[in-house]
């Protein structure tokens, strides 16, 4: 989780270290990553996977403001290509359509302090996301945010 625990940060990060990688891919000098830098970025976008509601959106904690489902389906789409065989990402991209959802309903992200608890994957899922971040961060506003479908 990007350190000032905001998931539109987090998600920024993720395009730019992706960003960074599709670069070097294309100047023929992607060796010059580490696999644990390709590992790191697949975890970020498994962790935003973690804290997304049912129709893609994700909390607005800390600076955060509202996504929508077709710019965050473009994403998924786009991080698909760069992890193509993570059947995780490949679910979110295709909106269920392919792949497999986790095989884990609650999940914690223990060093930023988000914790995700939901009935379900599916898109009438009842999910809730607490933020219960450590205190020496720099925007402490512990929250909890629950979104109900069906």
């Amino acid at each position: 989780m990007q350190w000032e625990l905001s998931p539109n940060y987090h998600v920024a990060m993720i395009n730019t270290f992706l960003s960074a990688l599709r670069s070097a891919q294309k100047a023929g000098m992607e060796q010059l990553f580490p696999a644990s830098y390709k590992a790191t970025v697949e975890k970020m976008i498994l962790a935003t996977i973690n804290f997304s509601f049912p129709d893609y959106t994700y909390p607005v904690f800390s600076d955060a403001k509202l996504v929508d489902k077709s710019s965050m389906l473009k994403s998924y789409v786009s991080w698909a290509r760069t992890f193509p065989g993570n059947e995780v990402i490949q679910f979110y991209a295709t909106d269920g359509k392919k792949g497999r959802a986790p095989a884990y309903l609650s999940h914690g992200l223990t060093t930023s302090g988000f914790y995700t608890f939901r009935n379900g994957w599916n898109t009438d899922a009842t999910v809730m996301v607490l933020k219960a971040s450590p205190r020496e961060h720099f925007m402490p506003n512990p929250i909890t945010e629950l979104l109900s479908y069906g």
